[in-house]
C-alpha cells in the first residue's frame, strides 16, 4: 500500500458511470516538478442490463472493478470516487446573506423542504456560488446536492469488497473542474463552461474563477443517441451502439459488426450509414444544445451578463463527430472537444490510455485522482449537516 507520505503518486480516481468504469492513477516526475503523468489507466465496460440502484447494482459492478484493479496493477488501495449523477438530487437555492455557520443550517433546512428529503436519511452538501442580486436585495446563491445515506453506504461497501479504502466520495462537477481549469488569481475571474456528455446524460458545469456557480444534469446522452439510431435504422439497441461506435472512433477499419451492418470505409454503403446516423442523432443533439443554451441564459441573468471565456466538451460522447457542431449551434457558443488536459503530460496520455479513448473521456476520473493534490481549488462542497463543516464525505470514508 502507498505510504501516506508518498506524494509522488495520487490515489486512484474511480469514475463509476452507467456504461463503464474508469480508473486512473497519476504520478509526479522524479524531480517532483512538472506536470502529472498517467501511471495507470483502465476502462472496463459494464453490462447493458445494469440495475439502476442499490445493492443489486453493486453486486454486478464488484467483479468488474476487481478485474480492472488487477488489469491496472495500481500501486495503492486508496480511492477517490464520484457518486453517479443518477444517485444525486440537486437544486439551486437563493438565501438571505448570512455567515457560514448560519448558512450551513439554513441550507440543510431548505434542502429538506425543497427537495422533499427525509431528515436523517440523506447527506446534504452544497457549493456556495456567491452573491447575486434579486430585485433590490443581495442574496446568497447555493447549489445543493443530496445523496441517500444508504446509497453512499452501498458504494463504500463496493470499495471494501474490492479491498479499497475510500479517501473521499466526491461529485463529478468538482472533478471535471479540477481536471480542466488551472486556478487563477485574475480579476475579474475568468468564466468557464464545461459539458460532460456521458452515456445516460450530460453534466453542465459553469465556474467563475475558482468557484463552481452552476450545475445541472440534462437527461440526454449516448443512451438516447443509440436509441435514436436503433429506431431510425430498425436495429437492435446493441447493434445501433456498435454501429455508432464504429463511426465515432474514426479508425481505418470499422468495428466488428453483424452481417449487413458494417462496410468498408469510403464506400457508398458506409457514406449512407454515416448520413443515416447523422439524421438519427441530430435532433437529440440539437435538443441538448438548446438545453445548454438555457443554462447559459440562466447564468447570464443571474451573474449579470458574464460570458464564458472557454467552452469545453468532455465525456464519452465528446468524440461523436456531430456533437461539437450541433451542440454549439443550439447553445450559441462554440464548444471545443478537449484534446489535452492542462495539468497532465500529453505523452503519458497517449501511451497509457486504452486504444480508442481520448483525454476528454477521462476528465472525471483524472479530476478525482487530483482531489488530494490540488488543495487550492475552492470547489469542494460543504456539508450542510447540523454543527459540521466537513469536507465532502470525510465521515463516510472513516466509517
Amino acid at each position: 500500500m502507498r505510504s501516506w507520505f508518498d506524494k509522488s503518486r495520487s490515489p486512484i480516481g474511480l469514475d463509476l458511470g452507467s456504461h463503464s468504469i474508469k480508473l486512473v492513477q497519476l504520478r509526479r516526475g522524479s524531480n517532483g516538478g512538472g506536470p502529472w503523468s498517467i501511471e495507470s489507466a483502465v476502462a472496463m465496460p459494464l453490462p447493458a442490463e445494469l440495475p439502476d440502484h442499490g445493492a443489486a447494482r453493486i453486486d454486478v459492478i464488484a467483479p468488474k472493478l476487481e478485474q480492472a484493479l488487477k488489469q491496472g496493477a495500481f500501486s495503492t488501495q486508496e480511492v477517490v470516487m464520484a457518486l453517479p449523477s443518477v444517485d444525486l438530487k440537486y437544486k439551486s437555492l437563493r438565501l438571505p446573506e448570512m455567515n457560514v455557520s448560519e448558512l450551513d443550517d439554513a441550507v440543510r433546512r431548505e434542502a429538506i423542504d425543497r427537495l422533499g428529503l427525509t431528515e436523517g436519511k440523506y447527506d446534504i452538501q452544497y457549493f456556495d456560488a456567491g452573491k447575486v442580486r434579486q430585485g433590490d436585495e443581495n442574496r446568497q446563491e447555493v447549489i445543493v446536492l443530496a445523496a441517500a445515506s444508504a446509497t453512499i453506504k452501498h458504494h463504500l461497501d463496493l470499495l471494501t469488497k474490492c479491498g479499497l479504502h475510500a479517501l473521499a466520495i466526491d461529485v463529478s462537477p468538482s472533478a471535471i473542474f479540477r481536471a480542466l481549469v488551472i486556478p487563477s488569481e485574475h480579476t475579474p475571474p475568468p468564466t468557464h463552461i464545461m459539458i460532460d456528455v456521458g452515456h445516460s446524460g450530460t453534466n453542465v458545469v459553469i465556474a467563475r474563477g475558482n468557484q463552481i456557480v452552476f450545475f445541472r444534469t440534462i437527461p440526454i446522452g449516448g443512451q438516447q443517441l443509440d436509441r435514436a439510431v436503433a429506431e431510425h435504422l430498425h436495429l437492435s439497441w446493441a447493434t445501433a451502439s456498435q454501429l455508432r461506435a464504429s463511426q465515432r472512433v474514426l479508425t481505418d477499419q470499422p468495428a466488428d459488426l453483424p452481417a449487413g451492418v458494417g462496410s468498408a470505409p469510403d464506400s457508398d454503403t458506409d457514406h449512407r450509414q454515416q448520413q443515416a446516423i447523422a439524421s438519427a442523432v441530430t435532433p437529440s443533439l440539437a435538443d441538448l444544445g438548446r438545453e445548454v443554451g438555457l443554462c447559459l441564459r440562466y447564468f447570464s441573468v443571474t451573474f449579470r451578463g458574464q460570458r464564458p471565456e472557454s467552452a469545453r466538451l468532455v465525456g464519452g460522447e465528446a468524440a461523436c463527430p456531430l456533437a461539437k457542431s450541433v451542440i454549439s449551434q443550439g447553445a450559441g457558443i462554440d464548444f471545443e472537444p478537449v484534446t489535452q488536459l492542462p495539468t497532465i503530460d500529453q505523452e503519458s496520455c497517449q501511451s497509457k490510455f486504452p486504444d480508442g479513448t481520448a483525454p476528454a473521456q477521462w476528465a472525471t476520473a483524472i479530476g478525482l485522482a487530483m482531489r488530494h493534490l490540488t488543495q487550492k481549488h475552492s470547489t469542494r462542497a460543504r456539508s450542510a449537516k447540523r454543527g459540521a463543516t466537513r469536507e465532502l464525505s470525510t465521515h463516510e470514508a472513516a466509517a
